[in-house]
């Protein structure tokens, strides 16, 4: 029998069958009256209280996956950035269909009360350990709260519902009246720009147009903007009693569906910058679609110079070095990098250019070890591999070594020119535990190297818990070339003493779960508190990005109305980097490099304890007073952020100028005794 849609309830609908991503013919009915495409109820099968959506679509993790974390996460920050002009209005928000909680935490961060609900129970419950929040791990029809929300967002859930009006029904019964809604979801206009195969799948029930998602809001909800961002359809509307449908509007809506329907088919598919054929028309269309073409175009003309140009002529340069034989570097090296990574390399190869004379191969340390990756290193006069914290599991997963640069036993053996590990870091977090491949890789990196040096003391003994007693004196202290930048660049601006009054702070937000330890929103608010205590004695604030997610915090700062300024390093030169560092009083920092670059300029510093290795920099120097563990007591947290503040920048200005540059002086001594044993290898 032929089913009426779903939506408008129109007889006129024919069934087809489509190509989708994970079969090759899905039945599918068309409603010719208002677009609206859509499974067969009788089809319908639930899929998400039972675990099964997870195998089928989140490759069967019960906990999510690293790289599954950072893109959630990364979403949930573009859409906090897109729809802030509707979020600002939120108020006791429901977020339906959370999946792990990315965007329950920034609006949390955001200083909105906020719940989310997930069917599966797996990921409802890791928000409680990755973010520190609890969410209820049931579906809409189930959930009965006490009281009504303010506000509700769903983002690519509405596609997988049995039966969308009652959905939406249960979603306003929810609702205060006048509360504002979000809904995200997948555009059958846009069909992903294209890309028809991907557009349809096997969970998604329901695939929306402009004028069909219309008609499914307007008996509840007053429409305010019915949009697009990326690939998707976005609506923003308002809970009225008296809502009503208007059919000038929906026609409105069914012509513009038809019409983008019809662009988009006519324009050409080609294949550019390796991606897919519909990129070009994504490339086209999104910026106009979303209505902010300028800013689209010119985020488009950013990364084109910096992911080629910009980073193609600074490549050209690194690589030059001067006469001779070419070296090889395996490391991180692009300017898109984490700032701090960037820098790095650039020092560790200016340490060696100020010794030999030679050009110079990189490779990234993620890259693949062939045949071929052997056979030019053996081409070269020597191998460097560092610096940075590359001892550690989860940056590179891989089950050939265990840990970043993932070389096997064999083709380390291969190796035969002097072999150099330099100033890398054991980088595992309070609660990692190193795997029994790791730690066979390490003693056999150890036995292979030449020169193995980690950058701190206290890498050095975490280290030698995992190797045996042979192996230990082969340890080298080599501290990170960073932190003494300015006794090894010249033409360096000199260090001006007086004050700019102006403090900078990075706070990272990598792996939430091992730093804040179940109390990001506590501490976050309370290191901002302090901040603003540190404004009203009269310094400028800099929130410093050497990662995009790196500008979190700023989110926390907005909601309380602190004044600041963000400064993206990320794609920045290492020149342009020292510049900003070198004109700041202090910076706070819980990323090791911002706190060891700064420190290399003759910059004060502030570690923001969340990992080990900032702790095991300030005892090689004699400086924990430096020190601010962020898991410490909240109740204090505030106050000794500030009282440390003052010391150092105030009250013992000059005591800590003149501490800085000697502990500098020391480290770069320690750095030169080091190459007059990697000058014996080498010559």
């Amino acid at each position: 029998m032929k089913e009426n849609c779903i939506i408008c309830s129109s007889e006129f609908t024919d069934e087809i069958r489509v190509s989708a991503r994970d079969v090759n013919s899905l039945k599918l009915i068309r409603c010719k009256s208002c677009l609206h495409e859509f499974q067969a109820s009788d089809d319908y099968k639930d899929i998400y209280t039972n675990g099964s959506f997870t195998k089928m679509a989140r490759s069967g993790f019960k906990v999510p996956p690293t790289e599954k974390i950072k893109s959630l996460d990364k979403r949930a920050i573009s859409r906090n950035k897109y729809f802030n002009h509707i979020l600002t209005n939120f108020k006791n928000t429901l977020e339906i269909g959370s999946s792990i909680g990315s965007f329950v935490n920034i609006l949390k961060l955001r200083g909105i009360k906020s719940h989310g609900i997930e069917p599966d129970k797996d990921y409802a419950k890791f928000s409680n350990r990755q973010y520190g929040f609890k969410q209820e791990a049931t579906l809409l029809e189930d959930f009965s709260p006490s009281d009504k929300f303010k506000s509700a967002c769903s983002f690519h859930v509405l596609e997988h519902v049995q039966n969308p009006h009652r959905f939406i029904l249960k979603t306003s019964e929810l609702l205060e009246e006048h509360a504002d809604v979000l809904f995200e979801l997948p555009s059958l206009d846009l069909h992903y720009y294209g890309d028809y195969k991907t557009n349809y799948w096997t969970p998604h029930i329901h695939y929306f147009s402009l004028s069909s998602l219309y008609y499914l809001f307007s008996p509840y909800f007053n429409i305010k903007e019915i949009g697009f961002y990326g690939s998707a359809v976005y609506i923003h509307a308002n809970k009225n009693s008296n809502a009503k449908f208007e059919q000038k509007e929906f026609n409105r809506l069914l012509k513009k569906s038809k019409l983008i329907r019809r662009l988009i088919k006519a324009t050409p598919s080609i294949p550019l910058f390796g991606k897919n054929k519909a990129f070009i028309k994504q490339l086209i269309w999104q910026p106009i679609l979303q209505n902010n073409t300028k800013k689209v175009l010119l985020k488009y003309l950013r990364k084109a110079y910096t992911y080629t140009i910009a980073d193609w002529n600074y490549l050209r340069v690194e690589r030059k070095g001067s006469t001779g034989k070419k070296a090889f570097h395996i490391s991180y090296f692009n300017l898109w990098e984490n700032t701090g990574d960037t820098i790095l390399s650039h020092c560790v190869r200016n340490n060696f250019n100020t010794q030999f004379k030679q050009k110079w191969e990189l490779k990234r340390v993620t890259e693949p070890v062939s045949t071929q990756t052997i056979s030019s290193i053996n081409k070269s006069k020597y191998l460097v591999v560092g610096g940075g914290g590359l001892l550690l599991p989860d940056s590179n997963p891989n089950n050939i070594s265990g840990w970043q640069w993932s070389i096997s036993k064999e083709q380390l053996q291969e190796i035969n020119v002097p072999f150099i590990i330099y100033a890398i870091g054991y980088n595992y977090f309070p609660g990692q535990e190193p795997s029994d491949l790791f730690k066979k890789s390490l003693n056999e990196l150890i036995s292979k190297a030449d020169f193995f040096s980690l950058r701190n003391i206290g890498s050095i003994e975490r280290v030698k818990k995992l190797i045996p007693n042979e192996h230990h004196n082969k340890i080298h202290w080599q501290p990170c070339p960073t932190t003494s930048i300015r006794q090894n660049f010249k033409n360096l601006p000199k260090k001006t003493l007086i004050k700019k009054n102006a403090v900078a702070i990075n706070v990272a937000f990598d792996r939430y779960q091992l730093r804040f330890k179940g109390n990001m929103h506590l501490i976050l608010i309370e290191l901002a508190l302090a901040l603003r205590d540190i404004h009203l004695k009269g310094y400028k604030l800099y929130v410093i990005g050497h990662l995009k997610e790196d500008f979190i915090f700023s989110i926390v700062l907005k909601s309380l109305d602190i004044p600041f300024k963000e400064k993206n390093l990320q794609f920045a030169s290492p020149e342009k980097c020292f510049e900003f560092y070198n004109n700041v009083d202090l910076v706070f920092g819980s990323r090791g490099h911002a706190q060891m670059i700064p420190f290399g300029l003759n910059t004060k510093i502030i570690s923001l304890g969340t990992h080990n290795k900032l702790k095991y920099f300030l005892e090689d120097i004699d400086a924990v007073d430096w020190f601010v563990d962020l898991n410490m007591d909240l109740a204090f947290l505030r106050e000794c952020i500030v009282d440390s503040f003052e010391k150092i920048v105030e009250i013992n200005k000059t005591h800590t100028e003149d501490r800085l540059i000697q502990k500098q002086l020391e480290l770069n001594r320690k750095n030169e005794e080091n190459f007059e044993v990697i000058n014996r290898l080498i010559n």
